[in-house]
């Protein structure tokens, strides 16, 4: 389990470098971005303490809540990217208005000389795209950890995949194991 926390780890690296990566522009985005930076690195520091617990008996129920918490962190912040997509989207439309299909028929240097300002903010979405795509595969890794953690509970249980007691022997359904917080 430790490699996978290892992996979460490298993941909120990887998605705090590209945010630290985009030009915002205005205050508020910059704000917004270095929130999302704050937010990571916070939820790096928690996910460091569970790993370092690994070596000490680790409480798989707190890890857990603590896993959801940063997943439904993470759900908030992709939301809050799409809005900042959705700006940048419409600064772009306004920025290029009906050239569109000329612009984007240009090279990527041709668009950057020709309008800087229209190529920023198309680079810049493409950029929150990626980033979006870095927090999904994220999401994916702590969701990962999250089975590894019940898997391993159940086979503290002395369940076995595929063989042995049925789900009903766990117990009364408040006893049974959760991903959900």
């Amino acid at each position: 389990m430790t490699e996978t926390l290892q992996t979460v780890l490298d993941r909120i690296h990887k998605v705090s470098q590209k945010l630290s990566g985009i030009p915002a522009g205005e205050r508020g985005r910059e704000q917004v971005l270095q929130s999302f930076r704050q937010e990571l690195s916070d939820m790096g520091r928690r996910i460091q303490s569970v790993q370092q617990q690994q070596a000490g008996t680790p409480e798989a129920d707190k890890t857990r809540k603590m896993l959801a918490g940063c997943r439904a962190d993470l759900f908030r912040i992709i939301k809050e990217i799409d809005v900042l997509m959705t700006d940048f989207a419409e600064a772009y439309r306004q920025s290029i208005g009906d050239r569109k299909n000329q612009f984007e028929q240009l090279s990527e240097i041709m668009q950057q000389s020709s309008d800087p300002q229209a190529y920023q903010h198309k680079h810049v979405f493409g950029q929150l795209t990626h980033c979006k795509d870095q927090i999904r595969l994220l999401t994916s890794s702590i969701m990962d950890v999250e089975g590894g953690l019940e898997h391993r509970q159940l086979l503290q249980k002395g369940f076995n995949s595929g063989a042995g007691p049925d789900v009903a022997d766990l117990g009364e359904p408040s006893d049974r194991p959760s991903l959900s917080p």
